[in-house]
């Protein structure tokens, strides 16, 4: 079976190679460097028509696009948190010295979430399961390291980072966007750009590069509002396949109700940030995916990221990789802006119509 696996995989890659699709790890001539990759003509004009259909989306919804820069400045990523958290949690073979992600050697082969484990518990399964080095089928080292996902750089003498995604850098241009907005929420901006992570062990060809291309969405919306909002009405009654954190830990099929049906059960806390999450399915079921391939899944507590009030991925599954995700819809409340607010000295407030201020939520 996995040598099936491997001849599929390399007759896809191939494929891609021969008809123009993806080339790389580029730059070939020299050798590549992983985690790096050509779009030829035929890979470009796919490329463009999934970005071009995003922005239809967005634009539909009443979102406006905007650019950001691609390096930043340090104080920024220390106000969000990224300088000091934006790292993974890595493991050594102890033969080849190769150096993996812990959490995704667990999950390219088991339908596990691993990224919500502990470090005890990632290497306690890794010895249970007997999982070797992908490279030469070596032993793994029994201790788990961390390493800095960002790629840092400096400009004129201050220290900088290339943005590791397109949110943060969508923040910081607020007042800006709340006057062109009218001082009016909710308002809702995208960006379509690249983003750069220094992966550990970049495999599964541009499923996980260094260099790729990131499209997000960002609502700006009162907190009093989330569960008043206006676009719920119209997408209550359609069900969707939640996989909630709990029945994972139980082990429990998907369940497709309705987004009412997941917000009376809890799965989620509002009607705000279930219009966003039928939203994000919705467009991807569009793209062509079959319905029996995508599922929600809910982040574990101990799973979420630090600025996360909730959190779902949807994720597809993939012939060659198994479960894999490709979106990720987060209730990020206030952190950020009041993160910037405090780093900055900036304030980053709103204001409602009887004069009171406050801070908008982030979905």
């Amino acid at each position: 079976m996995e040598k099936e696996k491997e001849n599929f995989e390399k007759d896809f890659l191939s494929f891609l190679n021969e008809g123009g699709l993806v080339w790389g790890p580029s730059p070939e001539i020299y050798g590549g460097l992983a985690g790096f990759y050509v779009y030829g003509p035929v890979g470009k004009l796919l490329k463009n028509k999934v970005e071009n259909s995003i922005r239809r989306v967005f634009n539909i919804h009443g979102f406006r696009e905007l650019e950001c820069p691609m390096v930043v400045p340090d104080i920024v990523w220390k106000a969000s948190g990224h300088l000091d958290t934006f790292k993974d949690r890595v493991i050594k073979c102890s033969k080849c010295n190769s150096v993996f992600r812990a959490d995704k050697l667990i999950q390219e082969k088991y339908d596990v979430p691993a990224d919500g484990f502990s470090d005890e518990k990632l290497l306690d399964f890794i010895k249970e399961k007997k999982i070797k080095c992908p490279t030469c089928d070596g032993a793994l080292e029994g201790k788990i390291n961390s390493q800095s996902l960002k790629m840092k750089t400096t400009v004129a003498g201050q220290d900088a980072a290339l943005r590791p995604e397109t949110a943060t850098v969508t923040y910081l241009s607020y007042p800006r966007t709340y006057n062109y907005f009218k001082k009016k929420l909710p308002f809702g901006v995208f960006q379509i750009g690249k983003a750069f992570r220094n992966e550990i062990s970049p495999r599964q060809h541009v499923l996980r590069g260094r260099e790729f291309t990131q499209a997000e969405g960002q609502i700006f919306v009162d907190p009093q509002e989330k569960n008043n909002w206006q676009k719920y009405d119209e997408i209550k009654n359609e069900s969707l396949p939640f996989w909630d954190y709990k029945s994972q830990e139980s082990e429990s099929a998907v369940k497709s109700i309705s987004v009412a049906e997941a917000l009376k059960k809890g799965f989620i806390k509002s009607q705000a940030y279930g219009w966003c999450i039928w939203l994000a399915y919705t467009h991807f079921k569009s793209l062509g995916i079959p319905a029996e391939k995508i599922r929600l899944r809910q982040h574990h507590p101990d799973e979420k990221a630090f600025y996360a009030d909730d959190a779902w991925d949807i994720e597809i599954k993939l012939n060659l990789y198994g479960w894999f995700e490709v979106c990720g819809v987060h209730d990020r409340t206030d952190y950020d802006l009041k993160q910037h607010s405090k780093f900055s000295g900036k304030d980053l407030v709103a204001e409602r119509e009887n004069g009171e201020k406050f801070v908008p939520h982030i979905l």
